[in-house]
This record gives C-alpha cells, structure tokens and sequence, in this order.
C-alpha cells in the first residue's frame, strides 16, 4: 500500500503488530492505535525505528482521542478486541465495551470524516456484492446495507452502515 494513510486498532497486539509491519514494509504510513491493556509496545519496535508508524496509546471508548488519531488517515483496519476471553467471567460487560461500542466508535469516527465516502464505498453492498452478495436479497435492506461480515469461533457478525427508507444512516 505505497503512500497510504493507515490507521490499526489493536496495531499493538500480536496480529496488529504483524500487520503493521508488513503495511510499513509495503510503504504505507501507519497509526497503531491501542491501549495497551493486552498489546505491547516492543511489538511495534521494528515499525516504529523505520520511521513509517507511530503509536498512540488510547482507548476506542474516548471519541475525542479516537477522533484526532483517526483524523487524515484513508485506510482503517479494525483488530482490537478482548482477547482475554477470561476476563469475561469477572467483568461481563468487557466484551460489550471492547468488541461492540468499540466497534461502534470506529465505524461512527469514519462516518464523520474527510473520506467517509471512500470508505464507505469500499464496503459491499447487501444482496449485491462481496461477502454479503448473498444476503438480504428481495428485502428492503437488499442495496442498502453496506457492511462486513466476521466470524469467530461459531458467533458471526456483521458491521457497518445502513440507509433508511427516509435517508439516515444508521450504525
């Protein structure tokens, strides 16, 4: 990706890490945005010495943080998450705020800016193309819903936006 913008979530974990090192080796510019509670620094070592990626220490749960980290970037990658599947057991609602508010910030701060229409053109269309081709077809969501799928483990979701019939955009 030569003379991108990227911005990882979860850029300091063990699969953000490596994907930030190869975006760097490619020549993209990098944000690894994490907040540390399970990634590490040394991590992004390599990266961050090539003078192609900074890190910023932040929680997807503050908008304001996340809104100036994301700001100027044209590609997103989002992999943070709990993976401590653990810790579920003795605070329920870590994977409510890490996994689906996180998510919710992400896809809400590309929403509101500069390039929310590249990116939202880069997702498939609901009964139309890609990973949801096959979905909502002969609905009223059938064009407008535009997403991505993902799975783990046996639960599937789904993120990104959708039009009402009277025109707003809905998370």
């Amino acid at each position: 990706m030569p003379a991108r913008r990227v911005f990882v979530t979860g850029g300091a974990g063990f699969i953000g890490s490596a994907l930030v090192d190869r975006l760097v080796g490619d020549g993209a510019t990098v944000t690894a945005f994490d907040n540390l509670s399970l990634g590490r620094r040394a991590f992004l070592a390599r990266a961050i010495a090539s003078g192609r990626c900074t890190f910023v220490e932040g929680d997807l749960l503050d908008r304001d943080a996340l809104d100036r980290a994301i700001a100027g970037h044209d590609v997103v990658f989002h992999l943070a998450a709990n993976s401590d599947i653990s810790l579920g057991r003795e605070q329920t609602d870590r994977d409510l705020r890490q996994g689906t508010l996180a998510t919710f910030h992400v896809l809400d701060a590309m929403r509101r800016s500069p390039n929310a229409d590249a990116w939202l053109a880069s997702l498939p269309i609901a009964g139309v193309d890609g990973t949801i081709r096959n979905r909502m077809r002969g609905t009223p969501a059938q064009g407008n819903v535009r997403a991505k799928t993902g799975t783990l483990d046996k639960t599937r979701s789904l993120s990104g936006y959708m039009n009402t019939a009277d025109g707003r955009l809905l998370m």
